[in-house]
């Protein structure tokens, strides 16, 4: 990733237009998409009094006005008195109060630390600037913001911004780079990225958020003040990686929950300017709203690796990728997943697999809506990531399987399958104990969801086995019908007969849940099930008492909705003599099996009444006037 920025900086270099990224202030709103919830607190002070403060819309053709630049850790002082705010949107309560007195006490903290005692740009004595930091205090505690918007506050001193003062632009460009070498440089050095000698380079280079004097770069008694001997960079090429970084997390980022991801690509073979042409193009793809509709979600619509993966100017370029997950914790960034040298054709199989999947399963799990039309069920790893996190929304936390998953994924590495079923059918128990077998979701969901996950990872041949790879007709509607369904998914099921046997257990097991709902309006019998932790043991045993119950509600005068003596006796003769051959399956396996079969009868007893329906429909006769 760092040479890949690296290039990229080198390349921003050979072009005027992106100066600016080369100066020593930032864009606060870097990678924030929508500007128009970026907002400038302004604080007026005028001859030493604090007059109030103005609210502007930001633009990064005004970011040299305000001379933002994130200070040195979470409780660092800027060099001017330009940060990041966080207002309440409310101060009616009394949490509200105290939260956004805490906001202001951070922030006025960190103002009177920027702005010097005695004569200075901002007063013209102490005595000044005590008064005008009270004020100041009084209009950050008053601010209110919105919830979806985002701000910084700045001051503006006799009607001039923080840029147009000289003394603050050579403050900025003479402290901005000290934290890259006042502790660790060498003289007459090679630099890592240029791979020439220079006269001087740093060794604190902290581009992705982390610097060689952490601890995990001390082992063997290595010395922070040399670190410039493991990673020495030049002053220009130091300059080049912040001009890349600024350049990337303002265009070249994405979100995804809580996560978000950073794209660098980079030419195989190819010039600067044909780096910044693919590098504009993916910019100019991210933010055209009409290719969002387009692209097959992959991680979600109109995210910018699913763009990629649809672009077929990018496929031919002759550019791979460096792709880094991370999430922002305060001044740092917290490192997920560093890929490398991905290529295009993956981002591209990723899409038609995707697409296979969710043409396969589309009609079978998909739902009607409120006009009765057929809204298909689509796989994406939005969805995978349901079994690997906990939360939901903002809060999310994701699993470290999680990021093995996308590692496995954008790599093509093989996965461990009994842990990813673990964490399937970990997610299904958890849905079945919260919401039983209720038919308005959440376990009928979690259980179409694992199936298309398990399919998905296996087509992308992920697992040590060839069994998905070698399914009948991939992206061809599954069949609802029992039978069909065991044949299309013959890979699965047929190395190890008792999973065929698990599976027709949980058949049977849904048809008489049927038929005590239709009686009952509950369904007692699921409380045997052991919360669907089931091995061999407790499948054979479930066999007899599931035969008593079944005859029990087909010997009722309305038993009409149990499964018939002729049918019952088959499927539980061909599952309990499955359940003897062959492996001995695990736990989980045999559970997922089961809640297959357990929700997979519902579609096609469904899908058997329709066609029942329609058939009937068309024998009635025409009406007629």
């Amino acid at each position: 990733m760092i040479q890949s920025l690296y290039a990229l900086g080198q390349a921003l270099k050979t072009n005027e237009d992106f100066a600016p990224y080369f100066a020593s202030y930032a864009n606060p709103f870097a990678g924030f998409d929508e500007l128009d919830r970026a907002k400038v607190i302004v604080l007026e002070i005028k001859n030493d009094e604090v007059m109030g403060t103005d609210m502007e819309t930001f633009s990064p053709a005004h970011a040299h006005r305000y001379l933002y630049r994130k200070p040195k850790g979470a409780r660092g002082a800027p060099l001017v008195a330009t940060g990041p705010f966080y207002p309440v949107h409310s101060l009616e309560t009394e949490k509200q109060q105290e939260t956004q007195r805490d906001n202001v006490e951070k922030i006025m903290s960190r103002i009177g630390r920027a702005i010097p005692d005695g004569k200075s740009v901002y007063f013209s004595s102490t005595a000044a600037k005590e008064v005008g930091l009270a004020r100041i205090n009084e209009l950050l505690y008053n601010e209110t913001g919105s919830k979806d918007h985002r701000y910084i506050y700045t001051l503006r001193v006799n009607d001039k911004y923080l840029g147009e003062y000289e003394e603050l632009r050579d403050l900025l460009d003479q402290e901005a780079y000290t934290k890259y070498y006042e502790k660790s440089r060498g003289k007459a050095k090679t630099c890592a990225l240029s791979h020439e000698t220079d006269v001087e380079v740093w060794g604190r280079i902290d581009t992705l958020g982390f610097t060689v004097n952490d601890i995990s770069f001390s082992r063997g008694g290595f010395d922070g003040a040399s670190s410039f001997r493991m990673f020495p960079v030049s002053k220009d090429a130091a300059l080049a990686l912040e001009a890349a970084r600024r350049y990337a997390f303002s265009n070249l980022t994405d979100r995804f929950y809580t996560l978000e991801y950073l794209i660098v690509p980079r030419m195989i073979e190819g010039s600067p300017s044909q780096l910044l042409t693919m590098a504009r193009k993916m910019i100019k793809d991210k933010n055209d709203t009409t290719l969002a509709g387009k692209a097959t979600p992959i991680l979600k619509a109109g995210g910018l690796i699913d763009i990629l993966a649809s672009d077929e100017t990018i496929q031919r370029s002759g550019v791979i990728f460096d792709i880094l997950f991370y999430q922002r914790k305060q001044a740092q960034l917290a490192l997920q997943l560093h890929l490398q040298d991905v290529a295009p054709a993956r981002l591209v199989q990723l899409r038609n697999t995707i697409k296979q999947i969710g043409d396969r399963y589309g009609r079978a799990f998909g739902y009607r809506n409120k006009d009765k039309e057929l809204v298909p069920f689509r796989i994406h790893f939005g969805m995978v990531k349901n079994f690997f996190s906990e939360g939901k929304g903002l809060k999310i936390r994701f699993d470290p399987a999680f990021f093995r998953i996308l590692e496995g994924v954008f790599y093509g590495q093989p996965l461990d399958e009994a842990t990813i079923v673990a964490a399937l059918t970990r997610k299904i128990r958890e849905a079945f104990k919260t919401d039983g077998d209720d038919y308005h979701l959440p376990f009928h969901t979690t259980v179409q969801q694992a199936i298309a996950t398990r399919t998905l990872l296996g087509r992308l041949g992920l697992f040590n086995h060839t069994s998905y790879q070698i399914m009948d007709e991939p992206s061809s509607p599954i069949t609802l019908r029992r039978e069909a369904y065991l044949t299309e998914h013959a890979a699965f099921f047929d190395p190890q007969p008792a999973l065929k046997g698990a599976f027709l257990l949980g058949c049977l097991t849904s048809m008489l849940a049927y038929a005590q709902y239709d009686h009952l309006r509950s369904k007692p019998f699921l409380k045997k099930l052991n919360n669907l932790n089931m091995g061999l043991d407790e499948l054979r045993a479930l066999s007899a008492p599931l035969l008593n119950k079944i005859q029990e509600y087909q010997g009722r005068k309305s038993g009409g909705y149990a499964p018939s003596h002729t049918e019952t006796t088959q499927l539980l003769s061909e599952a309990n003599s499955l359940l003897i051959e062959g492996k001995k399956p695990s736990r989980d396996d045999l559970s997922f099996a089961f809640s297959t079969g357990l929700v997979m009868q519902d579609k096609f007893g469904m899908d058997m009444a329709r066609e029942r329906r329609e058939a009937k429909e068309q024998q009635e006769p025409a009406s007629t006037e």
